[in-house]
């Protein structure tokens, strides 16, 4: 009997630089409407105090509905020789990026190894799904898949192993 390969690995993204400012961005913007919703009935000499804090509320809510769900994660999983990555958004929402088999990879291989004329093949649908953490860090594959994609991602080394049993002529050989 043969036992069923599972692997898992969940890996957080850092924020970029344009993330942070947005999330900033939306902090200060929630501030500023909350004194304006206290301001106007000041303006208007009407007592509103009960409607002004409802609507602080509710911008404060936004707000960190808005701020979370700049956080991703990326969940890499094999079962066999399928590979699946999931987006995970503010851990509460999950969409499907890639699935497809280890079998259908040409190439399997560093990221270090990754030369400019693969990156500009026009025929190739591109995805990231590392960290963001090092841009040299991880491993990139390429499938037979239509359309072909390079993917780069960040596997251990369970996952790099689980490959190079299911499709060992495309890895890359150091």
């Amino acid at each position: 009997m043969q036992q069923d390969l599972f692997v898992e690995k969940i890996v957080k993204c850092k924020r970029r630089g344009i993330e942070r400012l947005l999330a900033v961005m939306l902090i200060l913007s929630a501030c500023f409407l909350i004194l304006i919703a206290y301001f106007i009935p000041i303006l208007l000499q009407q007592d509103y105090l009960f409607i002004s804090t409802i609507v602080s509320c509710g911008i404060v809510y936004l707000t960190y509905r808005l701020v979370t769900g700049l956080n991703r994660e990326y969940e890499y999983s094999i079962t066999n020789d399928d590979l699946n990555i999931d987006k995970i958004i503010a851990q509460r929402k999950r969409t499907n990026l890639f699935k497809g088999s280890c079998k259908d990879f040409t190439v399997f291989a560093p990221v270090s190894e990754l030369t400019n004329e693969i990156i500009s093949r026009k025929t190739l649908l591109h995805l990231d799904l590392r960290s963001g953490e090092d841009s040299k860090a991880g491993w990139y594959f390429i499938t037979k898949s239509n359309p072909p994609t390079l993917l780069l991602f960040e596997p251990d080394d369970r996952f790099i192993s689980a490959v190079k049993k299911y499709n060992p002529r495309a890895f890359y050989k150091l």
